[in-house]
């Protein structure tokens, strides 16, 4: 297919895949948020998309076949990259931050696709009937208790901080990746500038990385 070998086109292409890879577990821990609008609300949402468990099973493997893809994808042309430049040149460009970080990309998504999947599977995949989660105040709530009472672990709590630190750099990486192999990175296209998506990938990352924060801060009421 000419599509594979145009350097172009399979850079164009990656970069679109990773960019919705992206949207799509971004959209996935945005719902997290809901655990702000109290237990009611969040559990309303969690035996709503029980509903969808068909859907979101061929959906979920969809992207996890199509995040496998892109694995690929990426390998093969970091190591055209790397074996089409002389050493002089990697030497020089050894100080740039771009090059490393595009290299750490795939490792870095592999990492926070395993920690969406078991996020996923553990609190989603979970029947809202047979949820036993606990509140800090011995009240049963639940799926939103379940969640509660994770988040108020220290080693998960950190691991999902850590996760959503790297979705945040992900997010504004595969954003500056899409403008750039498609030409939006001109001066007509501001809103796409580096700054921008810098700032949205920092934005998106406190946002979710607070809600372990919330829930030790509610915890502490109780002691």
């Amino acid at each position: 297919m000419k599509l594979f070998k145009s350097f172009i086109l399979r850079q164009q292409f990656l970069s679109a895949v990773f960019l919705v890879l992206m949207c799509y577990v971004l959209g996935f821990f945005l719902s997290d948020l809901l655990i702000y609008a109290g237990p009611s609300a969040f559990n309303r949402y969690t035996n709503f998309v029980k509903l969808f468990t068909p859907l979101l099973f061929i959906t979920h493997t969809g992207m996890a076949s199509l995040f496998l893809f892109y694995l690929y994808g990426a390998f093969l042309i970091n190591m055209e990259n790397f074996s089409a430049r002389p050493r002089e040149y990697r030497l020089k460009t050894s100080g740039s931050y771009r090059p490393a970080l595009r290299r750490l990309i795939p490792y870095m998504a592999l990492c926070l696709f395993i920690f969406w999947g078991v996020h996923a599977f553990y609190f989603r995949g979970m029947d809202p009937a047979a949820a036993t989660g606990f509140l800090a105040d011995g009240k049963k709530d639940g799926i939103y208790g379940v969640m509660y009472r994770a988040f108020s672990n220290p080693p998960y709590a950190v691991g999902y901080i850590l996760a959503m630190s790297v979705l945040g750099i992900l997010f504004s990486f595969s954003l500056q990746d899409f403008m750039q192999a498609f030409g939006f990175n001109a001066d007509g296209f501001w809103l796409f500038k580096d700054d921008y998506c810098q700032m949205a990938g920092v934005f998106l990352s406190l946002a979710l990385a607070s809600i372990p924060f919330f829930i030790l801060l509610d915890s502490l009421k109780y002691y």
